[in-house]
C-alpha cells in the first residue's frame, strides 16, 4: 500500500512552503526563486489521487483551494491534504486551516503567537489575517499539495463530494 502511495506522490510536484520570500515592489507579488509547481495531470486525477491518500489516515483531509493568495505554493489549480493536529502543535511556518471571522475555511502561513492567539498571512498579502487562529477555529495544517494543469472543471464542481472541503485563499492589503 505504502508503495502505491509513494508511487502517486512522485507524479506530482509539491509546494515548499518556503520561510523566505522576498516582494517584487512593481507587481506585489513574492518570488521565492521556485517555478511554478506544474504537471500535466488533469485536475479529476490529482483529486482522486489526493482522496486515495487520505483514505489511508482519519486525521486527513481533503480540500480544493480557491483563490491566490498563497501563490506559487498552491491556487485555484491545487488540492490539499489537511492533517487534523492538536492545536498545541502548531508552530511558526507551518500553514494553518481555520475558520475566520466571515466563517471561510482558510489556509495561511502562522506568522508567529500573539496575544489572541497565532497570527497568519499569505504569501501575497502585505498584512497580517484579520482573524489569528485559536483552539476554537483551528482545522489542521495543510502538509501536502498535489497541483493539476488547470483547475476542476465545472462539471467536477457540480459533482464534487462534500466530504472535499474548499479553503479559501482570501487577499488582504
Amino acid at each position: 500500500m505504502m508503495s502505491a502511495i509513494t508511487a502517486i506522490l512522485r507524479g506530482f510536484c509539491f509546494a515548499l512552503l518556503a520561510l523566505t520570500a522576498h516582494a517584487d515592489q512593481e507587481t506585489g507579488t513574492y518570488d521565492v526563486g521556485l517555478p511554478h509547481p506544474s504537471t500535466n495531470v488533469p485536475y479529476a486525477q490529482a483529486l482522486k489521487d489526493a482522496q486515495f491518500i487520505a483514505s489511508q489516515n482519519p486525521d486527513w483531509d481533503v480540500a480544493r483551494c480557491q483563490g491566490y493568495s498563497m501563490s506559487p505554493f498552491f491556487t485555484e489549480r491545487s488540492v490539499l491534504l489537511v492533517k487534523k493536529l492538536p492545536f498545541e502543535k502548531l508552530r511558526e511556518g507551518m500553514v494553518a486551516v481555520y475558520t475566520d471571522h466571515e466563517g471561510d475555511l482558510v489556509a495561511h502561513k502562522v506568522v508567529d503567537r500573539g496575544e489572541h492567539g497565532w497570527r497568519c498571512q499569505a504569501f501575497q498579502n502585505d498584512i497580517d489575517d484579520p482573524t489569528p487562529v485559536t483552539r476554537e477555529n483551528f482545522r489542521g495544517i495543510a502538509f501536502a499539495v498535489l497541483n493539476a494543469q488547470s483547475g476542476p472543471e465545472p462539471e467536477l464542481l457540480a459533482k464534487m463530494d462534500s466530504g472535499v472541503l474548499t479553503v479559501i485563499g482570501k487577499t488582504y492589503k
